[in-house]
């Protein structure tokens, strides 16, 4: 089940969030999202909570500093279908200019930037 989940997890990111890096090995029941160097972790969080979902950052669980930014998925309680749906939400919610003052890659304007997420709880 949770295998299915993390599948779909990256299947969506991958078709809607192309700049997402995932990172660690496929098992657990969370997954770790590098960002672009030209986003934060606060904008990504802060625009996402604006749209009503919630986000965890990376930096609160590092032990040393590293000048990557990042957000961490949380899929165990989320079935294939709310996955998808939630990933297409944020990648227009990006796409459609939600992060103020985003830098994107010349050439990359149409596109979603990578970022990972949960349901706000009402």
């Amino acid at each position: 089940m949770y295998r299915s989940r993390r599948d779909a997890l990256l299947t969506a990111l991958t078709r809607h969030l192309p700049e997402l890096e995932p990172a660690g090995i496929a098992a657990g029941l969370h997954l770790v999202a590098w960002l672009p160097q030209d986003l934060e972790e606060p904008t990504v969080i802060a625009a996402a909570a604006r749209q009503g979902v919630a986000i965890a950052g990376v930096t609160p669980y590092r032990l040393s500093p590293t000048p990557r930014c990042g957000l961490i998925f949380g899929y165990s309680n989320l079935n294939e279908r709310a996955i998808a749906a939630g990933i297409t939400r944020l990648a227009r919610a990006v796409a459609g200019g939600y992060i103020p003052r985003m830098r994107l890659r010349p050439g990359r304007e149409d596109r979603a930037i990578a970022l990972s997420w949960r349901p706000a709880r009402p």
